[in-house]
């Protein structure tokens, strides 16, 4: 049982789904979650994004526009949690980061807020953005990361990095090949602010290798 287990707070229902409307997934989330309720009362129940809602595209699992038209139902919505995921260009070239006039301080806030931000911001559930991860090795990523630490910490939205690990080929890890050192980047573009320096034990590094 999962109650003998308390590291275990919650279920994510689904990873990145993509290929279907949020007007299918929803109905199907809530089933899922009530299900999970009805046995598991005590767990919250993690929703993820779409891709694509009325024609406009974002990250697989990161697109929770629909939300503000279709929320989430469930028998105990106070265990309800929606968890896009927000990534950069290694992972994939968005075609809004190379749009004429593309400034990354004005339009990625617009741009997290329109696709998931709002529900954090206009109080409709809490939001924990699941994944979120850069290899930091073009401009556009090393500017794309403090502007999503410091729009995370404006609206106390809760967050896990990807990944812990180094092997992660599209974002690297927290740290390097040996498992043991801090990977600087992530700690400079991004960590060092989500986390401030020396919190929760996690040092960030002054020494350690450049990131490629």
């Amino acid at each position: 049982k999962f109650g003998d287990h308390p590291e275990v707070i919650g279920f994510d229902l689904y990873n990145e789904p993509h290929g279907y409307s949020w007007d299918k997934r929803a109905p199907i989330a809530e089933a899922a979650g009530n299900m999970l309720l009805a046995s598991h009362p005590d767990e919250l129940i993690i929703v993820e994004g779409v891709e694509i809602y009325q024609g406009d595209s974002h990250w697989w699992g990161g697109n929770l526009q629909g939300v503000a038209d279709r929320p989430i139902v469930l028998s105990a919505n106070n265990k309800l949690v929606y968890s896009p995921h927000e990534y950069a260009t290694s992972v994939f070239g968005q075609p809004y980061f190379f749009e004429p006039g593309f400034d990354p301080e004005v339009n990625l806030p617009e741009i997290f807020r329109e696709n998931w931000g709002l529900i954090e911001e206009d109080g409709i559930a809490p939001v924990l953005v699941g994944e979120f991860g850069s290899t930091f090795a073009s401009a556009i990523d090393r500017a794309w990361g403090p502007v999503l630490a410091d729009y995370l910490i404006e609206n106390d939205i809760d967050w896990a990095f990807w990944a812990w690990n180094p092997n992660s080929g599209d974002t690297g890890g927290v740290v390097e090949g040996d498992w043991q050192t801090p990977r600087q980047a992530a700690f400079e573009y991004l960590l060092d602010t989500l986390l401030g320096e020396g919190a929760d034990g996690a040092d960030p590094p002054s020494d350690g290798p450049a990131d490629d």
